[in-house]
């Protein structure tokens, strides 16, 4: 075969390897890839009172997957190694804690959960990432009134803080009943300037002022408890009192 016929048929080859290498790759990602998009809590707060103390990950392999698991700062360092070298081939659905591999607590901030496979240089992670926080949001109440069933004030706190009324205090062992979430409150943002949108005390630079009105017979305003929570479930909590609000322990 001459040198003419050879060349043109060796581009041709080389042009369909390449197509093919994409078409692979292409139906490789329509597929998902080796695993799906992988999923985490997006806040916790490992404080130990049960709730959100652990951040989860959550992400289905495609077939039977050897992966790396780890936690990783805002600077890529690895914080946690939480599986190496696992096999997995159903759903993957493990707790981050919230602590280093030596067992001591990590600071407040944002991590990732990077996911690897041997063989592979691709790292997998969750789209955004997950904030450990374990601060109590600065939340205070205002403008608090009861009248004819119905309990009024304002919520001054970082903006995505939310009020949350129940019967009894919700990690109270000696409550006579179980706590229960009253239904109807609103709350809303008050127009700039109105009387009742105003706090006696300027909020700070990161608070807003939300104003809430919930329904509360007589007898639940006795017990009655507000709960400031952020989005990582962190809490501050607010016993009611005729004309005024008294924190509770956070």
């Amino acid at each position: 075969m001459s040198r003419r016929i050879l060349v043109p048929i060796l581009l041709l080859l080389a042009a369909a390897c390449a197509f093919a290498a994409v078409f692979v790759v292409q139906e490789l990602e329509s597929r998902g890839g080796p695993l799906s998009e992988p999923y985490a809590d997006l806040a916790f707060s490992p404080g130990g009172d049960g709730v959100a103390d652990t951040a989860q990950l959550r992400f289905n392999p495609r077939g039977t997957q050897t992966v790396t698991v780890r936690v990783v700062d805002a600077d890529g360092d690895v914080v946690a190694t939480m599986d190496e070298d696992r096999v997995v081939s159903d759903d993957y659905f493990e707790p981050w804690d919230g602590t280093r591999d030596d067992g001591t607590p990590a600071p407040n901030g944002a991590y990732r959960f990077w996911i690897t496979r041997p063989g592979d240089r691709r790292t997998y992670a969750p789209s955004r990432p997950t904030i450990l926080d374990r601060t109590p949001p600065n939340a205070r109440l205002d403008k608090v009134a009861y009248d004819d069933g119905l309990l009024t004030g304002l919520l001054i706190a970082p903006a995505g803080t939310r009020l949350v009324a129940t019967t009894a205090e919700i990690d109270d062992p000696d409550a006579a009943r179980p706590p229960a979430v009253l239904s109807g409150l609103r709350a809303w943002r008050p127009e700039p300037g109105t009387v009742s949108g105003t706090p006696t005390t300027p909020p700070a630079a990161n608070q807003d002022v939300v104003r809430f009105a919930v329904p509360v017979t007589p007898a639940q305003l006795e017990d009655l408890t507000l709960y400031a929570r952020d989005g990582a479930d962190n809490r501050v909590a607010f016993a009611f009192i005729v004309g005024s609000s008294v924190e509770l322990d956070r």
